[in-house]
């Protein structure tokens, strides 16, 4: 039985040992106190007093820790602040430029629509022109084949063969935009025709066509060529003293009809001359 006790004993201190030993190492870690002792009562002292001791010591350490991680903290945000207003100015200056090319871009796409148009107009207009100075040179041909026409015999088939070209010539003027001009018994338009020769005539009213030596033609309703043409002039009315001579003698007639004698004229002088030279001749005798 005292030996069961003693081994109780000698355990129960051994374990004391071990929990102090292991509290004197926490409280030496917080301060840098030293080890515990192998008594229990000694060592938990000992680390009650290691604990006060890191306390005590800990505490100001922290304060003076405050201090320059605050001033830190302020210097940071101000950088961010100014990290900031640099990325909105360059921002703003990104938009700038933004606008300005968007503008550029818009006049120049402005500007080559308006190049498009005015080039297609160009087109246009160049592909009229040699088309209306390549039928221009076809013309004559067309006049020479008209020409064969008016000579030609009716029934002969030659003529025919000629209008059947003739209808084909001017069915290919149709379809580019070529129009003959009419011009017989029309008015004459100085934009359509063109006088060569005048004539007077009660037939047809003053200033129409009467007679068309070449036709004209239009192209896409301009005048290509203009059409040759004689042109009719009213007759000039009587003069004036003709009107006063024949008034004269359609009064002078009734009065012979009505039986008066014409008046005496006197003797010319021929006729005394002769009387004077016979008076002479017969003294003389």
């Amino acid at each position: 039985m005292t030996e069961e006790k003693e081994g109780r004993l000698d355990e129960e201190q051994n374990a004391a040992a071990a929990s102090a030993t292991s509290r004197g190492q926490i409280g030496s870690g917080g301060a840098g106190g030293e080890a515990a002792s192998p008594a229990g009562g000694d060592g938990v002292a000992a680390s009650g007093a290691g604990e006060a001791a890191g306390e005590s010591a800990g505490g100001p350490g922290e304060e003076r820790a405050v201090g320059p991680e605050a001033g830190g903290a302020a210097e940071r945000i101000a950088a961010l602040e100014a990290e900031c207003r640099a990325l909105q100015e360059r921002v703003a200056a990104a938009e700038r430029l933004a606008a300005e090319r968007l503008e550029q871009l818009q006049r120049l796409q402005a500007d080559f629509a308006n190049y498009r148009r005015r080039m297609m107009q160009e087109q246009a207009r160049w592909r009229e022109q040699a088309i209306g100075e390549f039928v221009l040179t076809l013309l004559p041909v067309v006049d020479n084949l008209e020409r064969a026409l008016q000579a030609g015999r009716d029934g002969d088939p030659l003529k025919d063969g000629v209008v059947m070209v003739h209808r084909q010539f001017l069915d290919v003027l149709r379809q580019v935009g070529v129009e003959p001009i009419e011009a017989e018994g029309r008015p004459f338009d100085p934009r359509l025709h063109e006088a060569v020769a005048r004539e007077e005539t009660d037939r047809v009213p003053d200033g129409h066509v009467i007679e068309v030596y070449q036709r004209g033609y239009l192209y896409q309703g301009r005048t290509l060529r203009p059409a040759l043409t004689k042109v009719a002039v009213g007759r000039p009315a009587a003069p004036a003293a003709a009107q006063d001579e024949t008034g004269a003698g359609a009064q002078a007639a009734p009065e012979q009809q009505n039986g008066s004698d014409p008046p005496e004229t006197a003797p010319s002088a021929k006729s005394a001359g002769d009387g004077n030279a016979d008076a002479e001749e017969a003294t003389s005798r």
